[in-house]
């Protein structure tokens, strides 16, 4: 039973770390776009809830506020 419960909190883990760098990938991606909305004079808070209300970004705000 120990092995087993080793083995779920080891794949927990993996699971955790393969996402880990994701949001920052989607927002490189997004880069151009959120620069030239920021540019219009939208604030970064617009600009992130409106790409957190389409599904495009699922990171929260604050890690949004680090990559601006």
């Amino acid at each position: 039973m120990d092995l087993y419960m080793d083995l779920l909190s080891e794949l927990e883990k993996d699971k955790d770390t393969a996402k880990r760098g994701e949001g920052r990938v989607v927002f490189l991606a997004l880069k151009s776009e959120i620069e030239a909305a920021l540019i219009e004079g939208y604030s970064a808070k617009e600009v992130w809830a409106f790409l957190h209300k389409k599904g495009h970004v699922k990171f929260q705000y604050p890690t949004f506020m680090n990559y601006v």
